[in-house]
């Protein structure tokens, strides 16, 4: 075991890039030095990486491929002053930064004994910056919308459809800004690209009868007088503001549209204002047909455009009855689950995944989420292979921004 420091900005597997001309081998500690950029734009992984300190920059390049078996600190070692800033090539007063963009992959091997993993340090200027693909469908804002907006008008709203999550989010934002907001589609205009949102986790209550400008509800007093409500859809949705409340009627500023009497009332509006170009994801897809225990290896999603063959989805598990039981140490139990499949057939909005599913899932109420990624960061055993499903004791790793 040697440590072997970086001399210049290069790539990993070019010896001028290290001091000495010797490029890292097996177990060796590596030291990428301040103000260097060390690319692995190769698979470097049958020679085991033993701790790396980053002061500069290491960057994943698309097939940068590494097993560690140590840890890996961002460190910025002597730096750490107000004026230093970011990491800039060439510059031995800037920070630290890990990079990586999508087709690069680190793998980590070490159980809990070792501690293991990926250390982003407390110390001013030290970085880190993932640049994959989006993983699932995305578009952006079309226009500014100010809070209390049943609806969000985007540049293309293909392929979403009711029932999804989504996300509204800026790219590269200070924390303090506050700015992401999570909904459910509620429902689609394709002629206008809306999309009409309701809140992530609302009061709901169920229509029993309607009148004029006034519903009567199963429970009225999830509501409050001002709150903005959403039901049905298509030519029969409408999106109204509470003016009044008595008993369970509920009163609004004008007539209810279509035939509302048992559906679901939930509360709508954006809750914060929200600029032009602003990224909207789905985060994750709903299922349509119901999925009794042990009975199919099918998933009926609302939409499935996100997924195709080789992906790797997790299934929510979710019952209204108590159907999944909670038994202590049991692996039948929805603690103990594994609720990730990989997709082995697709045809329209069907998955076929890997293996029958164990547990019950409810239609319009399980969410189905996109794990697969074009930056991997996972564990290994000490051979690089992956770990068994299970197994909570070969590996135990981390990636870890101390604060």
């Amino acid at each position: 075991m040697a440590t072997i420091t970086s001399t210049q900005t290069g790539n990993w597997h070019t010896g001028s890039t290290w001091v000495g001309g010797s490029v890292p081998a097996a177990n060796d500690l590596v030291v990428i030095a301040h103000g260097h950029k060390v690319t692995v734009s190769t698979n470097i992984q049958s020679a085991i990486t033993d701790d790396v300190t980053i002061d500069g920059n290491l960057h994943f390049a698309s097939g940068g491929k590494m097993h560690l078996n140590g840890r890996m600190t961002v460190a910025n070692t002597s730096n750490s002053n107000n004026t230093a800033g970011e990491f800039v090539e060439g510059t031995t007063t800037s920070g630290s930064l890990l990079s990586m963009v999508g087709g690069s992959e680190i793998k980590i091997s070490g159980d809990n004994s070792a501690q293991h993993g990926i250390l982003i340090d407390s110390r001013r200027w030290c970085g880190v910056q993932l640049d994959g693909s989006e993983p699932t469908l995305h578009t952006e804002l079309n226009g500014a919308h100010a809070i209390g907006a049943y609806y969000i008008t985007v540049d293309s709203s293909t392929n979403f459809a009711a029932g999804d999550m989504i996300s509204l989010y800026d790219y590269e934002v200070d924390w303090y800004f506050n700015v992401d907001e999570c909904f459910y589609v509620h429902d689609v205009d394709n002629s206008n690209n809306r999309l009409y949102i309701r809140h992530f986790t609302p009061p709901t209550a169920v229509i029993q009868s309607q009148s004029g400008a006034t519903i009567t509800l199963d429970d009225a007093s999830v509501f409050r007088v001002g709150y903005k409500l959403i039901f049905g859809t298509g030519n029969n949705r409408n999106t109204l503001q509470v003016t009044g409340i008595s008993g369970n009627v509920v009163t609004f500023g004008s007539s209810i549209t279509g035939t509302v009497t048992g559906l679901t009332a939930y509360m709508s509006g954006l809750e914060k204002g929200h600029t032009d170009d602003r990224q909207v994801k789905r985060l994750a897809s709903i299922i349509t047909t119901n999925i009794a225990a042990n009975d199919t290896n099918q998933i009926v999603l609302n939409n499935a455009a996100d997924f195709s063959t080789g992906d790797v989805l997790a299934l929510e598990i979710w019952d209204e009855d108590g159907t999944n039981n909670y038994v202590s140490g049991s692996e039948t139990n929805k603690w103990r689950h594994n609720i990730l499949y990989t997709v082995t057939g697709k045809s329209s909005n069907t998955l076929t995944v890997d293996r029958t599913i164990p547990y019950k899932s409810d239609a319009y109420k399980a969410i189905v989420t996109k794990i697969t990624r074009d930056i991997v960061i996972k564990a290994c055993d000490s051979s690089g292979n992956d770990i068994a499903d299970g197994d909570q004791d070969t590996a135990r790793v981390f990636f870890s921004f101390k604060y």
